[in-house]
C-alpha cells in the first residue's frame, strides 16, 4: 500500500466519524424533530445532502477536509456546551489543517471581543479563548517561515501553479460575481443562511453563521473559483438552509437530491476518476 492509498482509507474511516458527529451535533440543533435511529430527521437529511454535494469527493481523495470538519464540529460542541476556552483550543487546531482555516481565529476573535464588550462572556474567558485560536495559524506561518523563509508559502504556490488563486480583492469579486450557473447559486444561499444564523439570538448559532462566512465568503475574495466551490462542502449554514426548504416538501427534496447526484457524477468524471460516476 502506497501513501496515497493510505491517504484515501484515513479519508474514508475520517468521514465516517465525521458523518457521526454531523448527526450528534444536529441532534441538538433541531430537538424538537421526530428521530430515525435516535438521531434528528433533518439531522439526517442534513447529512445525505452533504455527502452527495456536487464537490465534495475530494473528502474522499485523500485530502484533510473530513479531519478538519471533525475538528470544526468538536469546537461547535464545546461552543454549544459553553466551553469557550476549549473551543478556543479547537479553532487553533483547526486553523493549522485547511487553508481556508485561516481565517477563523480572527473571526472567531471579534466575535469573542463583542459578545465581552457587551457582558455576555467574561474577559477571562475571551482572553485565553482568542490566544489559543492565534496558536495554530501563527504556527503554522512560523513553520513556513523557518522551513521555506515565507511565512505565506502556501498561498505563494498557489498563486503560480496555475490555480488562479492570489490574495486579489477585485480580482476575486471580478472572477466570482458575474457567473451565474449552479455554483454561485450556493455560494449566494451559503450566504443567505450564514446571515440567518448570525441574527439568531443563540451565540452557537452566531457562531455558526460567523464561522460559514469566514470559510466561504471570505476566501471567496482571495482565491480562485475552483477552490472557493470546494470550500463550500464545509459550509454547514449553506446545508441547514437546504434541509429546512427541502423538508416540508417531499418533491423538492427528491429534485435536489436527483440534480445534487447529477453533478456529483459530473464533477467526479470531469475530475479524471471515471470508474467513480458509477
Amino acid at each position: 500500500m502506497n501513501g496515497y492509498d493510505a491517504a484515501v482509507i484515513l479519508s474514508w474511516a475520517l468521514s465516517i466519524a465525521c458523518g457521526v458527529l454531523l448527526l450528534e451535533f444536529f441532534d441538538r440543533f433541531w430537538t424538537e424533530d421526530e428521530r430515525t435511529f435516535g438521531y434528528s430527521d433533518r439531522a439526517w437529511l442534513l447529512l445525505l445532502l452533504l455527502s452527495i454535494y456536487p464537490h465534495g469527493h475530494f473528502w474522499l481523495q485523500g485530502y484533510s477536509e473530513p479531519l478538519f470538519c471533525i475538528v470544526l464540529l468538536g469546537a461547535l460542541l464545546m461552543i454549544w456546551r459553553e466551553q469557550i476556552i476549549l473551543a478556543g483550543v479547537a479553532i487553533g487546531l483547526a486553523s493549522a489543517i485547511r487553508p481556508q482555516g485561516f481565517w477563523l481565529p480572527p473571526i472567531w476573535g471579534l466575535l469573542l471581543v463583542m459578545q465581552s464588550y457587551r457582558g455576555r462572556i467574561q474577559w477571562k474567558v475571551t482572553v485565553p479563548s482568542v490566544g489559543f485560536s492565534g496558536v495554530g495559524c501563527l504556527g503554522l506561518l512560523a513553520w513556513y517561515w523557518i522551513q521555506v523563509g515565507d511565512p505565506f508559502y502556501y498561498y505563494k504556490i498557489q498563486a503560480v501553479g496555475g490555480y488562479g488563486r492570489s490574495f486579489n480583492l477585485l480580482g476575486g469579486i471580478f472572477n466570482h460575481l458575474p457567473r451565474w450557473d449552479s455554483a454561485v447559486l450556493y455560494l449566494y444561499l451559503a450566504l443567505v443562511g450564514s446571515i440567518q444564523l448570525i441574527r439568531n439570538t443563540r451565540f452557537s448559532h452566531k457562531a455558526l453563521g460567523w464561522f460559514g462566512l469566514a470559510l466561504t465568503e471570505v476566501p471567496l475574495f482571495f482565491g480562485g473559483f475552483y477552490s472557493y466551490v470546494r470550500f463550500l462542502s464545509l459550509d454547514l449554514p449553506l446545508f441547514i438552509l437546504l434541509t429546512e426548504y427541502t423538508r416540508k416538501s417531499r418533491w423538492r427534496e427528491t429534485v435536489l437530491v436527483i440534480f445534487f447526484l447529477t453533478r456529483l457524477a459530473i464533477q467526479v468524471y470531469k475530475s479524471g476518476f471515471h470508474e467513480w460516476v458509477g
